[in-house]
């Protein structure tokens, strides 16, 4: 009697443990499917994406040729969760680095979404182009060498550089002191019907559902000339929202974590079978 319920014994511990082996092993290759695709198809964050406005691409001239040198204009992007008022914030342009303001313009209203954009064009533009724009600049016009601020209020004059209300800045190669750029190295000028964009990642300079906003503090590392310029004001819908960075090591110690509680639990149930009746 008690040999067979020693062997009915087993068999339902043998049952339950084989269900819960089951289990722990669709968990395991679920965590591990779930991170291999999670690599491949989900943006993630970098430390090196902005927190902030960005200047995130400008054009001096539309027109390969005659013509075009007045289509100046600078796009900024948001890449933060968060909609910005842009109210009272202010542009400036450093003629050729001359530590001093050339020009500023001040945005009188509007409103750059999260994960959106704003465009600035100059009010000399084409009429096709000042159709999509959110705000026009007085008197905006590019030169080889310049240096453009972004600041959260008006910008001082003298040394604007080192003005502490700056948000993002962009100097353009040819810039004196080239310290004027971020990182002391100067972005290439955009040439004719080119534009300088900002990149997506390290090495993106296509989007990856991720927005231009890869910010190392080194103008000439994250900028690239854009072959096939792309305006986007505020009316565009921004780029997919990116997730949180979940890191290979992080998604390994999910899988290696599953693996173990199903070694712990098989040898438990096949402890518990030794010492039955």
């Amino acid at each position: 009697m008690c040999k067979y319920l020693r062997h009915v014994r087993i068999r339902v511990v043998t049952q339950r443990g084989g269900e819960m082996q089951r289990l722990l092993k669709c968990v395991l290759i679920t965590v591990l499917i779930t991170g291999i695709l999670w690599g491949l198809f989900v943006p993630v964050v970098a430390a090196e994406v902005a927190d902030h406005v960005v200047i995130s691409e400008i054009q001096t001239d539309s027109i390969n040729g005659t013509g075009g040198t007045d289509d100046d204009w600078i796009e900024i992007y948001n890449p933060t969760g968060s909609s910005i008022n842009l109210s009272g914030w202010h542009l400036g342009r450093d003629s050729n680095g001359g530590n001093s303001l050339t020009n500023e313009m001040e945005i009188s209203s509007g409103t750059i979404s999260s994960y959106g954009f704003f465009l600035i064009v100059s009010d000399d533009a084409d009429t096709s182009l000042k159709a999509i724009a959110d705000a026009e600049w007085a008197g905006l016009t590019f030169d080889d060498g310049d240096v453009l601020y972004l600041a959260s209020t008006d910008i001082t004059n003298s040394n604007p550089q080192n003005d502490p209300d700056i948000i993002d800045i962009l100097g353009l190669d040819g810039c004196s002191p080239s310290s004027d750029a971020e990182g002391g190295a100067p972005a290439p000028n955009p040439p004719a019907a080119q534009s300088l964009q900002r990149k997506f990642s390290a090495s993106g300079t296509t989007s990856q559902s991720l927005g231009p906003a890869w910010d190392t503090d080194n103008n000439s590392a994250d900028f690239f000339i854009q072959t096939s310029p792309n305006p986007q004001n505020s009316s565009e819908p921004g780029p997919i929202p990116p997730f949180p960075e979940f890191s290979a090591i992080t998604l390994f110690s999910l899988g290696l974590l599953a693996l173990c509680g199903y070694l712990w639990l098989r040898k438990n149930h096949y402890s518990k079978d030794n010492h039955a009746c």
